[in-house]
């Protein structure tokens, strides 16, 4: 028997999700009806899978059993415009995608993330934080946590990192490119179709902007011996496929790009908050190094990551949890609710530096398609909390200025963090 949700996960588009979430979980354990993990949602016409070894079993079924939805429909043409082509890895399934993940993983590997993280990741912070320092409080999501992730996207692939203008009009335009997936997934809430195109339109027009102003940089590297990364994936990315050239290595640097414009920016904004609104923990993390610091960030990926759900479309009839699913139909794994699953984690709301398998958590997706960042994302938001505090030990939420509230839909940030601190020294005077 199907089971439907009396209330459509659409109600929490840029609201606080947590009530419905908790809701779900309560559901999913059988409160108010039978237990389950798929239950049908009519607002969205899509399952919603709840339990971390539900979603992790359409995750692991990725390309096989599920596709993204975009890579079927007609609307392919649009998104290969809005993405900068038709063999960005997102877009790529087979061979050809498995070939480029691993190269993708290769580029940012632990180890070199480790190496980054003082070469370029501090550095950059200091020089950011300098800025306000001084100023005793700030706007910590406008003024550092928007702006980290892409000057280090950017000074690791050899783009000007330190261009405020290039890279402001860069973090503009992908905007408006994800503006286009937020249409996608049906939430223009008129329904509108001239309203859907003007969307297509503005994506189309930013992609081919970026395009523009990424393709100089591109060129230049095409025979370079450098180890910025728009280097390395010339070199690497003619063996992973034969034919790559020109359109696939600017695929590559968008990607970079967009990554280091919204997805590394919000888990690291979330992890803040979160520490902020715990002084106990605060102080354990500033006071315990690297271990500590670190079990911390995985806590705050499972409890406040960036992405809250995939979405997926069956290719073949299948079952998720015994719940039959049909060829076509829409399925979206809740990131948000798995990495809550009390059948799977204990005290799944609490922050637990102790849990044996900290990285056990579906926050950099799982499987095939496993986040290719996950590895500098965890150095950025390490280095970026750590700075903090050693800046500024009495960091807190300014109880003078408008309060944080969660925003977005597939990804999503607490957001404003007006923060207040003793004023402090630029390192650099």
């Amino acid at each position: 028997m199907k089971q439907v949700l009396e209330q459509s996960f659409l109600s929490t588009y840029d609201q606080d999700p947590y009530a419905f979430y908790r809701q779900t979980i309560a559901r999913q354990q059988g409160g108010g009806g039978d237990p389950g993990e798929v239950f049908w949602d009519e607002g969205l016409k899509a399952w919603l899978v709840t339990s971390y070894e539900a979603c992790k079993d359409v995750l692991k079924r990725d390309d096989t059993s599920f596709f993204m939805p975009e890579r079927l429909g007609e609307s392919r043409k649009v998104l290969e415009q809005a993405q900068g082509g038709p063999r960005q890895i997102l877009l790529m399934s087979g061979d050809e995608h498995l070939r480029m993940h691993q190269l993708w993983l290769r580029m940012f590997s632990p180890r070199r993330a480790e190496e980054w993280r003082k070469r370029i990741i501090r550095p950059i912070a200091n020089a950011l934080i300098d800025r306000f320092i001084a100023k005793g409080r700030c706007e910590l999501a406008a003024d550092f946590t928007s702006l980290l992730p892409i000057r280090v996207i950017a000074a690791i692939a050899g783009l000007p990192s330190d261009d405020d203008a290039w890279l402001a009009e860069c973090k503009r335009l992908n905007d408006a490119v994800n503006a286009f997936f937020a249409a996608r997934l049906g939430l223009s809430q008129t329904g509108d179709p001239a309203e859907q195109q003007r969307v297509n339109d503005a994506a189309i027009a930013a992609s081919n902007r970026l395009n523009e102003m990424i393709m100089p940089f591109v060129e230049a590297r095409r025979d370079s011996t450098g180890d910025d990364l728009i280097s390395v994936m010339w070199r690497e990315g003619r063996e992973a496929l034969a034919d790559f050239g020109a359109i696939e290595a600017r695929a590559a640097v968008r990607v970079m790009v967009q990554t280091g414009s919204d997805t590394a920016t919000y888990a690291m904004t979330n992890a803040i908050h979160l520490l902020l609104q715990n002084p106990e923990m605060l102080k354990k993390v500033r006071e315990g190094g690297d271990e500590i610091a670190s079990r911390y960030v995985e806590e705050s990926i499972r409890l406040h990551g960036t992405v809250h759900f995939r979405s997926r479309q069956a290719i073949e009839d299948t079952t998720i949890a015994g719940c039959p699913v049909m060829k076509g139909e829409a399925v979206m794994p809740l990131i948000a609710t798995a990495n809550r699953d009390p059948s799977y984690f204990a005290n799944p709301d609490a922050i637990d530096l102790e849990r044996k398998t900290p990285r056990d958590h579906l926050g950099f997706h799982y499987g095939i398609r496993m986040c290719v960042g996950a590895a500098l994302a965890r150095a950025e938001i390490l280095e970026a909390v750590q700075l903090l505090l050693e800046r500024m030990p009495d960091i807190a939420l300014d109880p003078a200025a408008e309060a944080p509230r969660m925003r977005g839909w597939l990804f999503r940030a607490f957001r404003p963090l007006n923060v207040t601190f003793t004023p402090g020294t630029p390192v650099g005077k």
